[in-house]
């Protein structure tokens, strides 16, 4: 009995320390033109990075994005930080993520995640997915889905790292 009890602890704190990545794992990124970056690029030591997975197919995604981009400016003097969005699509729905780009007015920078390496790297399983990294490239903030007004807590909790 005991050694079940162990093994269960064992497992849960394996699953635990695995869903919670505490450092910004490195995979292969691309720019709309087809370079090839790598993930640590997006770390930024002169500030925070908040880094938001969406995909095209994807409602809540876009709504979370038009609403981060509709305060940008402002979101950036007061946070001290910058948004970053990653597009998840496949080979099916890729072509469609410019067409998207091409309607909307969002002044931050977009990557791909063709192969979705980077996605599986962190242990997201659904979009809208937002992580928040610090000058270090440790993950300090998750966030799954979106609700209006969750940008707001976003930008509460990057206020407070500002200050410290």
């Amino acid at each position: 009995m005991k050694k079940i009890i162990a093994v269960t602890i064992c497992s849960l704190l394996l699953t635990h320390c695995a869903l919670t990545q505490s450092y910004l794992p490195k995979a292969t990124l691309k720019t709309l033109e087809g370079q090839e970056i790598s993930s640590h690029q997006l770390i930024d030591s002169s500030q925070y990075v908040v880094i938001s997975f969406w995909a095209t197919w994807c409602k809540p995604c876009m709504q979370e994005l038009d609403a981060l981009a509709e305060d940008y400016e402002n979101w950036k003097k007061t946070t001290h930080s910058s948004i970053i969005a990653i597009a998840i699509d496949d080979s099916r729905t890729l072509n469609g993520v410019k067409g998207i780009l091409n309607g909307r007015d969002w002044p931050f920078t977009t990557y791909l995640d063709v192969n979705q390496d980077f996605k599986r790297s962190l242990n997201i399983n659904t979009v809208p997915y937002t992580i928040i990294i610090n000058k270090k490239g440790d993950i300090v903030k998750r966030h799954s889905g979106y609700t209006p007004g969750s940008e707001n807590e976003l930008k509460k909790f990057l206020k407070k790292q500002a200050i410290r």
